[in-house]
């Protein structure tokens, strides 16, 4: 299915961001260290165990994030040091 909407495309960014930091602990839940993701959070703190669920998860996250963008705005995307989409 494929979704041109911006509104559509603000939304899918936004949820992507929860695993750079946009999320109740403001805190990154990717590894670019290991290239992994951790678990999940809690209350209070990270999970840090880095599963292979957590990892496919982020990993098709961010594939289909970068492949809606380049088919919406026909560039590749890019990440920026702080792994935000520019």
């Amino acid at each position: 299915m494929y979704f041109k909407s911006e509104d559509y495309l603000q939304k899918m960014e936004a949820s992507f961001n929860w695993f750079l930091g946009n999320n109740h602990l403001h805190q990154v839940i990717y590894n670019p260290c290991t290239g992994g993701c951790y678990d999940g959070l809690e209350e209070n703190y990270v999970n840090l165990n880095q599963g292979a669920e957590s990892t496919i998860s982020y990993l098709i996250a961010r594939l289909t994030v970068e492949n809606k963008f380049k088919q919406a705005k026909g560039t590749p995307v890019r990440w920026n040091k702080q792994l935000q989409l520019e």
